[in-house]
Order: C-alpha cells, then structure tokens, then sequence
C-alpha cells in the first residue's frame, strides 16, 4: 500500500500478537481507546491504520504519545477498505492478527485471551475468527466464567482476530469494498458465519465495548445494540478453557 506518511515509535520488532488498529475522523475516542490499550498485558505491538482527514494529526499525535507504530493513508479508503488495507499490510509478517476500531475500549487481558486462542484454534478448521466482544447471551454468574469461551455462530466487529490462511484463502478476495454485500462485516457475519460453514470463537465475558455513538454505522439510539453487558476491563489472570 502506499503511504504519504509513516512513523513508528517501536521500529520493526514483532511481538506475540499484532493488532491492526483504523482510524477515521474521531480522534476523542481514539483517545479513550488507546488508552484502554496502554493497559493491556501481554507481549504485543500496534499498528494504526489513520485515514487522511483534517484531524488526522490528533489521531497521529496519539499514535506517537502511545508509542505505536502508523501509517497515514495516502488516500482515504474508508470505513470499508481501510480495514482491508491494513490487514493485508500485517499480514505480510505476521501468522495472527488482531483488528481493532478507535472506538472500542479493552480489557487489560485481551491479548492474554488472543494468544491462548491463536495456540489453540489455529489448526481447527472449523474457526474463522476469534471474537473479543460477546453481546449475545447475558452475564455469566461466578468467576469461574471470566476466562471461559465458547464456539457459536455469531461474529462482532468490533474486536476480532484471524490467521493468514483464513485471510488468504477466504476473506481477503470476498472482502466487500462497496456495499454489494452490506458491507464487508454484515457479509462476515451472515454469509461466512450465520449461514455458512465458519463458527468463531467468544468469551464468556466480553474483553472489548464499543464506545462510539456516532460514526459512518452508528447513530444514537442505536448505540445500546452495540453494547457488551458482558464487559469486563479489568479481571485476573486466569485460564483460559472451552466450554
């Protein structure tokens, strides 16, 4: 991909777990967000995909404040081709990726949680993805189910993780740049995973809540739909287990 501008705080070292990170036109969440990052345990790096704007040198003073890597578009490619962009840069050096939006806070153990699923399920070939958001059943009770996952057939967008292969031989090429499929996350969850032969991994309890109120899908009295009941920000290391 070209780029106008680059910068990276970390220089080239790869860690454990990459997380390919967008960003828009909201710097005041990208705030709140990496933020919540700063607390995240575990041996990873980030990457921050910023799409050209005229706030787009808050999102790259974040970025440098933070110490991640970043790269300004040399174009903007939106809320449905950027995320592609960057995953297809990451993953020309890395097995397992994890995507995440400016607008979704995180718990302090979500790559504790990525990591145990990369070793786990990068072999099954029966998981898409890994889930870092659970909006689809209510709280578990007990904390004995703070590092339980399960295997279901729903997909949130909001913090995901996939392998190169997943990428290269299904999602990279059906990836929906226009809306011809409602969008790449919609055909994702309902085509690949809702109604085709893909299930995906989720916690019990989920390690990510998205914050953003407005933005190109989002509107206000929407927002509750988006939101984890499940989320927990700061729970003890533990181990992790399929239920």
């Amino acid at each position: 991909m070209a780029v106008d501008q680059a910068g990276s705080m970390r220089g080239s070292l790869y860690r454990v777990t990459h997380v390919a990170m967008t960003a828009f036109c909201r710097p005041e969440y990208l705030t709140q967000t990496l933020d919540s990052w700063s607390n995240v345990r575990g041996d990873w790096d980030l990457h921050l995909a910023i799409d050209p704007h005229q706030t787009q040198h808050l999102n790259e003073s974040q970025a440098v404040r933070h110490g991640h890597g970043y790269t300004i578009n040399s174009r903007r490619h939106g809320v449905l081709s950027n995320v592609w962009h960057n995953l297809d840069r990451a993953f020309q050096d890395h097995e397992f990726v994890v995507v995440a939006e400016d607008d979704v806070l995180v718990a302090e153990d979500i790559i504790e949680m990525f990591d145990w699923a990369n070793h786990e399920y990068a072999a099954d070939p029966e998981i898409l993805l890994v889930n870092g958001a659970q909006l689809w059943w209510g709280l578990p009770e007990g904390d004995d189910q703070n590092h339980v996952v399960r295997r279901v057939k729903r997909f949130s967008a909001t913090s995901w993780a996939t392998w190169r292969d997943r990428w290269e031989g299904t999602l990279r090429e059906g990836w929906d740049h226009d809306y011809s499929k409602n969008g790449w996350d919609w055909w994702v969850g309902k085509e690949l995973i809702r109604e085709g032969p893909w299930w995906t991994i989720a916690p019990s309890r989920s390690r990510s809540q998205h914050i953003g109120v407005r933005g190109a899908h989002m509107r206000p009295h929407m927002y509750h739909e988006s939101q984890a009941k499940t989320f927990v920000s700061d729970p003890d290391p533990g181990r992790w287990e399929e239920d």
